[in-house]
């Protein structure tokens, strides 16, 4: 089963597109394939083989845990899909005038026209919500999907008023436990762990795209390795946010994409809202589920979502397939996009003629 994979990975790994990669497939919650390639972190000095259990950065696949934990907060009533921020989080008025009528809906699919990045460790010794008082008001909404970073960190800062509760105990408790993923956590991971870039230099460049500065960056002669890569996380929120943070397994991956493929059920009892379970893969706006990614990008049929560290979690919704494809892609010379990796790797998993069967 493994071999169509292994072809294809190797093939990548001689073009330096990646140090290495995890490939894990289930089937009705069943194991696969769980393969590793190459090395989970590759220097002059050190050197160390990825295994099928190292753990990833899981940047943006960190949306899908806050998902999970908004989801489940509708579920038990604790707030709506139709909750405004408004009425959720005390804004200050220039604020709460210029997201007047975003909701939990428009956050998790990303309809909220919030602008989708901001560098806010520019400003660390501010509030979020201060911040946001200039940075939304500047960038007029509009009136289409826009992919944001912003949307998510709000719905972490809703996670933990609902709780009160910081962020990493929320989510172990609304999430991490309940689902067994044992292996999951923010920052401090529990186990071997994949290296991503050494220091921050795309966003290094970012921030100066936009005139902006910032003195406390990272090495960039070491590569990061058990913290989040993401500089926001990083530097402003302290390695916690709805928006990326979270270091994972391939196993606790599919765990989590079991979770909706069973329409909400853990261990055969519900925990979702099923209709929100069918919702959460099922396209809601244009290639926009309930936090997934549907639509172009993706073989027909699935859905799912990447992580800007080389992740990616997919689900075959109509065949009870899920496939997390990790990979260290920032861990090279010269990271590139890994979508033609990606779409090689998950391609055949559509299609019904597939060994898998």
């Amino acid at each position: 089963m493994t071999e169509p994979f292994d072809r294809i990975t190797r093939r990548f790994l001689d073009e330096g597109w990646f140090a290495g990669a995890v490939l894990r497939v289930e089937m009705d919650g069943r194991p696969l394939v769980h393969a590793a390639w190459g090395n989970a972190i590759a220097t002059d000095t050190r050197q160390e083989p990825m295994t099928p259990g190292t753990l990833f950065d899981a940047a943006s696949l960190t949306k899908l845990f806050t998902t999970t934990g908004i989801l489940k907060l509708v579920s038990v009533g604790a707030l709506g899909l139709d909750t405004r921020i408004s009425d959720f989080l005390e804004l200050p008025p220039p604020l709460a005038a210029a997201v007047r009528g975003i909701d939990v809906m428009d956050l998790l699919t990303h309809s909220s026209g919030i602008p989708w990045w901001y560098p806010f460790y520019t400003r660390r010794r501010e509030p979020f919500l201060g911040i946001l008082r200039e940075v939304v008001p500047a960038h007029p909404r509009r009136g289409e999907v826009v992919y944001s970073d912003l949307n998510f960190m709000i719905l972490g800062i809703m996670i933990e008023r609902a709780l009160d509760k910081a962020l990493p105990a929320a989510i172990e408790e609304l999430v991490l436990l309940p689902l067994g993923l044992l292996h999951s956590s923010y920052s401090r991971p529990r186990g071997p762990v994949a290296a991503t870039e050494s220091g921050n230099r795309i966003e290094q460049r970012m921030v100066a795209d936009l005139g902006l500065s910032f003195d406390g960056w990272r090495s960039t002669t070491r590569p990061i390795i058990g913290e989040p890569d993401d500089g926001n996380c990083f530097y402003y929120f302290h390695g916690s946010a709805g928006h990326a943070g979270i270091f994972t397994s391939a196993e606790d991956l599919c765990r989590l994409a079991k979770l909706y493929l069973d329409g909400g059920r853990v261990r055969g009892e519900p925990w979702l809202d099923p209709g929100l379970a069918e919702r959460a893969i099922r396209e809601q706006v244009p290639g926009r589920s309930l936090g997934f990614q549907v639509g172009p990008g993706w073989p027909a049929g699935a859905c799912g979502h990447t992580g800007f560290t080389g992740t990616c979690l997919a689900l075959f919704p109509d065949r009870g397939v899920a496939a997390a494809l990790l990979t260290n892609r920032l861990h090279v010379p010269e990271p590139r996009d890994i979508a033609p990796y990606r779409a090689r790797m998950l391609e055949p998993l559509a299609v019904s003629s597939h060994p898998l069967e």
